[in-house]
C-alpha cells in the first residue's frame, strides 16, 4: 500500500515552499518549486527557502534556502555575521546530519538534513523571518531588477550604529528589543508605564512607547516625550536603518489606531542577532 503524502504542516511560514517525495529535481526544488512561489518571494523581496521530502532516508526533511533565485534583484548575499547565524540555525537542532548541513558560496546557498519533521519546520520559519537587514544588496549601479520597479537599497552604516545605540535611548531600545518584519504592525500607543504594574511584560500585546518605555526604566536610558517618539523614530530609521517603515492608522478591535508597519517586538522566542551583531564585520583570522 502506497504511502500517504505528508501535507504541508499548518505552522510552516507561508515563504517556505513545501515538498513531499515527488518528481520534482534537485535544482527545481532549490529554484522554489514553482512558478507561483517565485512570484510571490520576489513580490515580498525574499530568498528561496525550501522543506523537502527525501525519499528513503532516515534524514528525510531537508531545509534549504538560495538567495540566487530568490528577491527581486540579482547578487543579493548574507552579510558575514548573518552567514555565520544561519549555519547555527542549520546545525542547531539534535535530529541534524551535520555532515550535510553547509552554508557557503559567498553566502548564498544554505541546507539541512534532519530526522524529525518538527525540528526541519523550525529552521525553515527562523530562515523565514531573517530581517532584511540581513542582507547586502547590490550598488544601485549594478542592481538588476527581476520586477518592474527597481529596489534602490541605502548602505547600512555599523560604525554609526554602534555610537548611536551608546547614547540614543532610541537606537538602543530599537537594537534589542526591535525586529524589522515587513508586513507587521505595531500600536504605538502613549502610556509609557504600561509594564509597571505587575503584570509581565509581552512583546506580542505591548504598545511600543509602552516597550520603549520599560527598556528605558530597565537600563536607566532618558526617555523621548510621546509628541516626538514616532516622528525621531522614522528620523533615526531614514538616517541609518533604511527600512521600509510606514506611520499609518489601522483598525484594531473595531478601534482606529495609530501604528508603525515593518516592526514588530522582539519576543523570548526570538534567537535573530540584534541590528548591531547582524552587520559586524567577519573577524578576521590570525
Amino acid at each position: 500500500m502506497p504511502k500517504k503524502p505528508v501535507s504541508r504542516p499548518k505552522n510552516l511560514d507561508k515563504l517556505v515552499f513545501f515538498d513531499h517525495v515527488s518528481n520534482l529535481s534537485s535544482g527545481e526544488i532549490l529554484a522554489g518549486g514553482n512558478a507561483k512561489y517565485i512570484e510571490q518571494i520576489r513580490r515580498k523581496n525574499r530568498p528561496v527557502i525550501y522543506l523537502h521530502e527525501l525519499n528513503n532516508r532516515k534524514y528525510k526533511w531537508e531545509v534549504g534556502f538560495d538567495l540566487v533565485e530568490g528577491f527581486n534583484t540579482a547578487y543579493v548575499k548574507l552579510t558575514p555575521a548573518s552567514s555565520n547565524y544561519v549555519y547555527r540555525v542549520l546545525i542547531e537542532p539534535k535530529s541534524v546530519q551535520k555532515e550535510q548541513s553547509s552554508c557557503g558560496d559567498i553566502n548564498s546557498f544554505g541546507n539541512g538534513r534532519y530526522s524529525c519533521l518538527e525540528d526541519a519546520v523550525a529552521v525553515a520559519n527562523k530562515l523565514a523571518s531573517l530581517p532584511e537587514s540581513a542582507f547586502i544588496f547590490p550598488a544601485e549601479s549594478h542592481l538588476t531588477s527581476r520586477l518592474k520597479v527597481p529596489v534602490k537599497p541605502k548602505k547600512f552604516q555599523n560604525i554609526v550604529w554602534s555610537e548611536e545605540i551608546k547614547t540614543n535611548s532610541l537606537a538602543s531600545w530599537m537594537n534589542d528589543w526591535i525586529i524589522q518584519e515587513t508586513e507587521s504592525v505595531v500600536k504605538i500607543g502613549s502610556n509609557s508605564k504600561e509594564w509597571s504594574g505587575k503584570e509581565d511584560y509581552d512583546p506580542t500585546r505591548s504598545s511600543l512607547y509602552g516597550s520603549y518605555g520599560l527598556y528605558c526604566q530597565e537600563f536607566n536610558f532618558v526617555m523621548v516625550s510621546i509628541q516626538k517618539f514616532s516622528s525621531l523614530l522614522l528620523e533615526l530609521n531614514d538616517a541609518v536603518l533604511h527600512w521600509q517603515l510606514k506611520k499609518t492608522r489601522v483598525e484594531i478591535k473595531g478601534v482606529t489606531t495609530r501604528v508603525i508597519k515593518g516592526i514588530r517586538l522582539r519576543t523570548k522566542s526570538d534567537n535573530l542577532p540584534t541590528i548591531k551583531e547582524m552587520n559586524e564585520p567577519e573577524p578576521k583570522l590570525t
